[in-house]
């Protein structure tokens, strides 16, 4: 079978996927933040003048997976494959 992407090292992923779900459990089930406690803070939040958003911490999250995932595929080393060369060679 002829692909047109190619991975140098695709050996590499069989170690690196299931490192990044590991990681990725750990984030979401065992890792704890830090509570900061601000007593002005907590109080304007408590007479409902202040409002947040968690949006932000899981967009980040995302993008912080996604970017592992991306260098997990770069360090595979993606070749491109020439499909109209004759020659069965690989390397």
């Amino acid at each position: 079978m002829d692909y047109v992407l190619q991975l140098g090292n695709a050996r590499v992923l069989y170690a690196l996927v299931p490192l990044l779900g590991i990681i990725t459990i750990y984030r979401y089930w065992y890792y704890k933040p830090v509570m900061y406690r601000y007593s002005m803070v907590q109080k304007l939040f408590n007479d409902g003048l202040l409002r947040t958003s968690h949006y932000g911490k899981k967009i980040i999250s995302l993008l912080r997976f996604a970017s592992l995932i991306i260098l997990a595929l770069l360090v595979a080393k993606p070749q491109r494959a020439d499909n109209k060369s004759l020659v069965k060679a690989e390397g």
